[in-house]
């Protein structure tokens, strides 16, 4: 089966229209895992995970929950040369795991370049300008390595903690903060950053225990002011 655009569903994955940063290749690489876990996989050891190992390394995918192994990619199976039909069924087998394989990695790789610019990619392009033999891994790594720097990843850890110490801004519905904390926290995570959870949960606590107070003062405020 050929891959294809309804096949992929780019509006889930943030395009980013300046240049690559440690909170915007994280970003993409978990959205792009969110999608590929959609993906059958014949490998029974990724679980429920779908494709999405593709598209992390070996730290990150021991990680995932419930993986207790490394995922070995198929590999092409070749043309039958078998002779009985327990042979063929076995092919066929070896066959759709390869193609679902490969129809995934197409896919990761075209939300990759949906995600980012193809200069961001400029030094893996060969003669005619395309992009070709690389593994998700690989172009995630290359965007690391190019754009990157070490006293980058520190602003940006700090950036990502300010957001979890974030006020609740309640004109706002409280999804936006519990979204906007989530994806910090995630990518912390996965950037092997240490987080104090009970920390977290006691701010966010905090926040909405502040602004519900403050909703309870002006309505007690009102309520004294209509009977005088």
């Amino acid at each position: 089966m050929k891959e294809t655009e309804a096949e992929i569903d780019l509006t889930t994955i943030t395009r980013n229209d300046s240049q690559p940063t440690l909170i915007s290749i994280t970003k993409a690489r978990r959205e792009i895992s969110r999608q590929l876990q959609t993906r059958v996989c014949a490998d029974l050891a990724t679980k429920d995970h779908g494709h999405s190992y593709i598209v992390w390394d070996a730290t990150e995918w021991s990680k995932k929950r419930l993986v207790t192994a490394q995922i070995t990619p198929p590999t092409n199976p070749g043309e039958y040369t078998g002779a009985t039909h327990n042979a063929h069924e076995i092919h066929k087998t070896k066959l759709l795991a390869w193609k679902r394989y490969k129809e995934a990695q197409a896919a990761t790789q075209k939300m990759i370049m949906h995600a980012f610019k193809d200069y961001h990619f400029l030094e893996l392009q060969d003669g005619n300008g395309d992009i070709v033999g690389y593994t998700a891994i690989e172009l995630f790594d290359h965007l690391m390595d190019q754009y990157v720097q070490p006293e980058d990843v520190a602003d940006q850890v700090t950036a990502l903690h300010k957001v979890l110490e974030q006020e609740y801004d309640p004109t706002e519905e409280p999804q936006v903060y519990y979204k906007l904390v989530q994806d910090a926290r995630n990518t912390l995570e996965a950037l092997n950053q240490t987080i104090d959870e009970q920390t977290l949960i006691r701010h966010g606590l905090n926040q909405f225990k502040e602004h519900m107070d403050l909703k309870m003062d002006i309505k007690e405020w009102k309520k004294e002011s209509s009977v005088h």
